[in-house]
């Protein structure tokens, strides 16, 4: 007779034999195998451990050792730097790419600059080949802010040797040098910041002011600046909206990234269009003739005193027209608001700088006083 599947002795006895099978995979384990296999993963745990700070060892090591014995060269593109300029040269560098692809050290390797300068075609002292678009160079200390100055001054500002007190200064297209009124950037900033009461109650009559000139300012700043999107937000918004009082604080914000040169000008001495063009010609002539000499020739070092007649090499004095009042420029003449020329001429870092510049000792603990020098 056979059994059926449901037989409770059958089952009995098949639980029984599991349970032994169980018994004796715990002893087993018990016996040896668990305690290796824990072991083992504790063992290769710390290895991984090891190798991790091991690995990260000798990469200090070898970091250490090629920044102090073997540091990296200078490239050579930075040492092949060009010296003559044609205006057809300085009319490609509108942009950063344009920079890129010139071999020519890079601006911002030296300088804090997110933006191409402005060509100035119309600078002889650049256009003669002589000098660079940044010509400050030796002073490692204070180049870079006499450098900055060339974006919106022309040479003979600081370098001519004849200024003695104030002088008659305008402003003068770089793309044709004829005199104009001040920039549409700085007229913008400067009626934002005199009239920012009325902008806000009287929204109306300030986006007539407003938009007008932000259009003229965005002819002379990039394409990718965030202007132009400040622009299409005020066109396209109704003057006094939450929408159009949003681009107006926005505007406000980033114009103060553009009041540093992107004006398409440069403050220049107020002469006739006359004495200008006969300047340029005589430095035209007199710079093709000395490149024209052999670089080590003592006629280049007879002639070379003739070229910068009545031109200080080194201006001395940064105060001169940041301190107040201003000894040189007239700032309110040239369009700058009065928060502005404050700023220009009660500058503690420019204080700084002249103390550089003349070897004289300022004090860091107490650069907030008056000319950072300790009481």
């Amino acid at each position: 007779m056979t059994d059926r599947p449901d037989n409770p002795e059958k089952k009995s006895a098949a639980r029984g034999g599991l349970s032994r099978r169980l018994r004796s995979i715990g002893i087993i384990w018990r016996a040896g195998l668990g305690p290796r296999l824990k072991s083992f993963v504790v063992r290769t745990w710390a290895l991984v451990i090891m190798l991790v700070v091991l690995g990260v060892g000798v990469w200090a090591v070898r970091y250490l050792y090629f920044s102090i014995f073997e540091p990296l060269q200078v490239p050579e593109q930075f040492h092949a730097e060009a010296v003559a300029l044609s205006a057809g040269d300085l009319q490609s560098m509108r942009d950063v790419m344009a920079v890129a692809s010139e071999s020519r050290v890079p601006v911002g390797h030296y300088h804090n600059m997110d933006q191409w300068f402005q060509p100035d075609p119309r600078n002889t002292c650049l256009t003669s080949g002589c000098h660079t678009p940044l010509p400050h160079a030796r002073s490692i200390e204070s180049r870079a802010f006499a450098n900055s100055h060339t974006l919106f001054l022309d040479c003979m500002i600081c370098h001519d040797a004849k200024i003695d007190g104030p002088v008659q200064a305008t402003w003068l297209s770089i793309y044709d040098g004829v005199r104009q009124q001040p920039p549409p950037a700085l007229r913008l900033a400067t009626y934002l910041e005199v009239e920012a009461d009325r902008v806000m109650s009287e929204p109306v009559e300030a986006h007539g002011r407003i938009e007008p000139l932000l259009r003229e300012t965005l002819f002379f700043v990039d394409e990718t600046s965030s202007l132009h999107d400040v622009h299409l937000q005020l066109t396209l918004s109704e003057p006094g909206s939450p929408v159009w009082e949003k681009a107006v604080r926005q505007l406000i914000r980033e114009l103060s990234l553009h009041i540093r040169g992107e004006y398409g000008a440069k403050i220049a001495l107020n002469i006739s269009e006359s004495e200008r063009s006969a300047d340029d010609e005589q430095m035209l002539r007199q710079a093709a003739a000395y490149l024209r000499l052999p670089k080590d020739s003592p006629q280049r070092d007879e002639m070379l005193p003739k070229i910068h007649k009545d031109i200080l090499g080194k201006p001395g004095a940064c105060l001169a027209c940041h301190k107040e009042p201003s000894a040189r420029l007239d700032f309110a003449a040239l369009g700058y608001s009065p928060e502005k020329i404050e700023s220009i001429t009660g500058s503690l870092i420019v204080q700084q700088i002249q103390h550089i510049r003349e070897g004289t000792p300022f004090y860091l603990p107490s650069i907030s006083q008056q000319g950072g020098r300790s009481e």
